[in-house]
Formats: structure tokens, sequence, C-alpha cells
């Protein structure tokens, strides 16, 4: 999870947390923005005539300056004949939909496990591993042989400090024996191994204490296995607030950490062959999310890469899902929440990513969840379109981006927290923003990510770093 957490806080966008910067007059005071309901919102929006139905917007482009912002901008409308506003809600799986999914996961009947109980397979892994790290101590003592003993920077898992540790030889022979302790042990179980001695389970809620920064919470968790070839642990945590699927850590009962996105080249390419192209991934991925999702689209897929231990890498294509209404996209939004932003527990952007290798499909994590529960507002009405520009002409006017570029202006739905509730969540159309600025790191899909977003019946700006 520390991996994903460091990939959330690294792809969020700058330009994102700058629209407090904004003049008043524009709306982005954050008491103004929250002044209303939504639905109070689109309840006075039906009083005022000059706003227009989808119907009434014609595609077009837009050329002009804006500040020191370039603007030679398309504008997008989804071909739908209305535009609404719905309420969703949270999603707690129950055990008979996550053996769904696992049973979508391996193709045919999951057998399940309890955490703890791994496959022959897995032992030998481990096995494996513990040869290969004996071998890296004995290269080690011959390279001190030579260059005498060696300081590193080490962590004590207890006290969370760090120390320096001194490498001789006497380190690496004690260390050796450790390895050779565990190779015996895992020859002794994959000789004596049974696998009609592990027992096989029904998935079912179990109450964890996670400890006292978490309250107990309801936990589905067991483990199953792949064409007996490879181990794998699911898990939903946090009120099944996310679903993870992942191949078992050698060095514990847990699901590995989820397939982060891959190192790049400064130019953006990608250094390792995955061995399936883009193509062939994205079809695998989407073939699989539309048995358990299927009101989720493909948005974006990157290169990613997850460590069983440093020196094993697994590289995966990472493919990106996120939710659909009525065909209308709901703009790519995953991972924008700032926690320090905010003055209650941070909630994630329902995303669907899919991890695929040239194994199929390796790796899941559902974030968010959500259900449809409610229509509040049929074929809502929107600001005119001339007032939209004119909103994000001065929003653009001040940013202090030099050789700022606008080419995209999309019509597509965003999520909205509903104000003092934290289990609902409204969708409303919204007006987004796309181009390109200076910040120029290759791990920024900047094609994807909102500059601006203006909320397309009233008007205000939008920041999904705080969540409205």
């Amino acid at each position: 999870m520390k991996n994903t957490i460091r990939f959330i806080l690294l792809i969020v966008l700058v330009s994102f947390v700058i629209s407090s910067c904004a003049q008043p007059d524009i709306n982005t005071d954050i008491e103004q923005r929250l002044k209303k309901d939504i639905a109070i919102t689109i309840e006075d929006n039906k009083d005022y005539s000059t706003y227009k139905y989808i119907t009434d917007l014609s595609e077009t482009k837009v050329i002009d300056k804006w500040g020191d912002v370039d603007v030679t901008m398309s504008v997008s409308i989804p071909k739908t004949e209305s535009l609404k506003v719905n309420l969703y809600g949270l999603k707690t799986f129950s055990p008979e939909e996550v053996e769904n999914i696992v049973g979508y996961f391996v193709g045919g009947e999951p057998v399940l496990y309890e955490i703890g109980q791994a496959s022959i397979e897995y032992y030998k892994e481990n096995l494996e591993f513990c040869y290969h790290t004996i071998q890296g101590y004995e290269k080690w003592k011959e390279e001190i042989a030579i260059t005498g003993p060696q300081q590193h920077e080490a962590y004590n898992g207890q006290t969370g400090e760090n120390y320096i540790e001194t490498v001789d030889e006497a380190f690496l022979e004690e260390r050796i024996e450790q390895e050779k302790k565990a190779v015996q042990k895992y020859l002794d179980i994959i000789e004596n191994y049974d696998n009609n001695e592990r027992k096989v389970i029904k998935l079912q809620y179990t109450t964890e204490n996670e400890g006292s920064f978490y309250e107990e919470r309801k936990v589905l968790r067991a483990s199953f296995n792949v064409n007996g070839e490879q181990d794998y642990v699911l898990s939903t945590s946090n009120e099944s607030k996310l679903l993870r699927i992942g191949k078992r850590d050698m060095m514990s009962n847990e699901e590995r950490d989820p397939v982060e996105f891959g190192n790049l080249n400064d130019d953006g390419s990608y250094p390792k062959k995955i061995g399936l192209n883009k193509k062939e991934a994205q079809k695998l991925s989407e073939e699989f999310v539309s048995k358990i999702a299927p009101d989720m689209i493909f948005r974006k897929m990157y290169p990613s890469v997850a460590y069983a231990e440093e020196e094993v890498p697994e590289y995966a294509w990472q493919c990106y899902f996120t939710r659909q209404i009525d065909d209308v996209e709901v703009a790519f939004e995953d991972h924008d929440i700032v926690p320090e932003e905010l003055n209650t527990e941070a909630v994630a952007y329902e995303c669907l990513t899919v991890a695929v290798s040239n194994d199929g499909i390796v790796g899941l994590t559902w974030w968010f969840p959500l259900k449809y529960e409610d229509t509040i507002s049929e074929n809502v009405t929107m600001m005119p379109m001339e007032d939209v520009l004119g909103i994000a002409k001065n929003y653009f006017s001040i940013q202090a981006y030099g050789k700022m570029k606008i080419t995209d202006m999309k019509l597509t739905y965003t999520r909205i927290d509903k104000r003092d509730d934290k289990g609902h969540y409204y969708y409303v159309p919204v007006w987004d923003f796309y181009g390109n600025t200076p910040y120029s790191d290759p791990w920024i899909d900047q094609s994807i990510r909102s500059l601006l977003t203006i909320n397309a019946l009233d008007g205000t700006i939008i920041d999904r770093s705080l969540g409205y």
C-alpha cells in the first residue's frame, strides 16, 4: 500500500490545487462553492430560461488568447439526448459478489483457501529465492575479502529509525546460516506437502482490528490458486471501499503491493518489454471488466512494474477504467484527492485498475466502488456556453504558468461530495479543460488530467483535490 500511496501522491496534478488563487467573482471561494446543496441548485436552474439543454449545444472550436495562455480548443459534446444528476452510494461487496469476481479472474470455478495455506508452487518459489539469496551473500563475501568491511544504512522496524550497519564476513555468514535454515524448512514442507490438507472455505465476513488508528471493520479475506501455478490473495478493506487481488507476497501471507507505475525514460518511453502489446492488453482487460463491472469503460493504460523482491521485477500493463453514465464518460479523476487539505477523511474517487501481463490478468484494485441509487433530476439545463467560456477565460488569465496551452474542452460527468453525508455522492455534468503546461514530468499523462473543471449547471469551479 505504501507503493500505491507514493504513486498517488506522485501523479497529483499541481494545477488542480492552485484554484484557490482565483478571483472571488468566478466563485472559487470554498464557502461560496458549498453554499448550496446540488439538488437545490438544480431546482434554481429551472427558473433560468437562458439555460440550455444539451440538444441546443453543438461541437465547435475556440481560438483565443487568455492572458498568457494559448487557446486552440475543440469543444466535445457527448452524443446523448439529455444529461441528468444521479445519486450514488457506497457499494459493499457481498461474499457472493467477490467469489464471482474471483471466478472470472481464474476463468472457472474458484477454489478458495484460508489465508496462510499456500500451494506447493508457492513454497518452491520461496525455496528458489532462498538459493538465490545465498548465492548473493557468497558473492558479497568475495567482494568484502577484497574491499574490507562495508557500512550501509539500515532500517529498524521496531523503532522506526535508520541506523548504520557494518557488513563483514561474520555478518554475512550469519545471514547465510539463516537462509540455509529456511531452505531446510521449505524442503521439509515440499517433501511432506499434501494439498488435501488445505482447508477449502467459503468467503465470510470477519471483523479485524487494524490498530488504534483504524476502527474495527469488516474484511473479506481468502486465497486462491490459478492453474496450480500461482497463489493469489484477495481482500476487501475499509468496509469494502477497496477490493484488491494480487499475487501472494513470498515473505508474508498478504497480497503483494499492487503493480505501480514503471520507471520511464526521460522522453516518456518505456525501457522494458512486457510480453504483449498495448492492444492485446487492452482487449484482455476490457473482456474481464465487462464481466465484473459493465458500467466501467477503458480510459488509459500505463506500463507498470511490481517487485516480488528488488531483484525480481514483474512488468505489466496497468489498465484504468472509470464509470460511464448513459454512454457519457465520467472524467478521469482517480488520484486527485489531497488528504492534508481536507477536514474529513479522504475518500478516493472510484477507479478500477487491472494489471495485465503475458500471464493474463495478474492483479485488480477497485478503489471506492459505488452503486447507483437514484436520479435527482432528468434532462438538466446548463449555463450558456458563452458564460462558461467567460469563467474559464478569467481563471486561466491569472495562472502563473507561462506557455500553457488549452487544447480540449469536454462535457462529461464528475463526482461532487454530498454535503454532510459521507456515504452518498452526486454525479453532475461538468466542463473539463485539457491541455499542456510546462510541467513536463513524463509520469503525468496530461491528456486525461483536467486543468479546470466547471460545473455545467451553475458555473462553480470544482476542485477535485477537495472533492467538491
